[in-house]
């Protein structure tokens, strides 16, 4: 059976190929020359206002303070490290705004992932009962806005 990061890793590359291919996931057109966030596993430098993909190696995510890719574990979430120690393989979400999740396999921190693709952009929010990024209306506290509703008492037992 495949692990949860290759089964995200393989869906992942899926979908860029499905998409074509991209050049650069930032529009650098009238940013300033420097390194923009893509997420967690890449960044693109923009020189000039053309925009270049730099893609992240193994173990190593994109830090913001530095503006490269750097080992996780020498940086905060929401792409640097976050502890697995007790929790079950699954996706969790970066609190406090839930637009990163992250992934724990054998209690082992195997990666974070944006919701919003680049990040900055897009209203997606890390649901964690459905392991899925959502639009915040529709998951509940504490990521998104969602307010449970009871069932019409014509319906409950149906």
């Amino acid at each position: 059976m495949p692990s949860l990061y290759q089964t995200v890793g393989v869906s992942l590359g899926l979908l860029f190929t499905m998409m074509g291919g991209v050049s650069s996931l930032v529009d650098c057109t009238g940013r300033p020359d420097g390194a923009y966030d893509n997420g967690c596993n890449s960044y693109t430098i923009c020189t000039g206002g053309v925009g270049v993909v730099v893609d992240c190696g193994p173990e190593t995510a994109f830090n913001p303070a530095s503006g490269q890719c750097d080992p996780w574990q020498t940086f905060p979430p929401p792409c640097g490290w976050s502890d697995c120690t007790g929790l079950v393989d699954a996706l969790y979400p970066v609190y406090p705004d839930c637009k990163y999740f992250f992934t724990c396999q054998n209690e082992l921190f195997i990666g974070a992932f944006p919701c919003n693709n680049p990040p900055d952009i897009g209203d997606l929010v890390f649901d964690q009962p459905r392991q899925v990024c959502n639009w915040d209306w529709a998951v509940p506290p504490p990521c998104g806005t969602a307010v449970p509703t009871a069932l019409p008492r014509h319906l409950k037992n149906v």
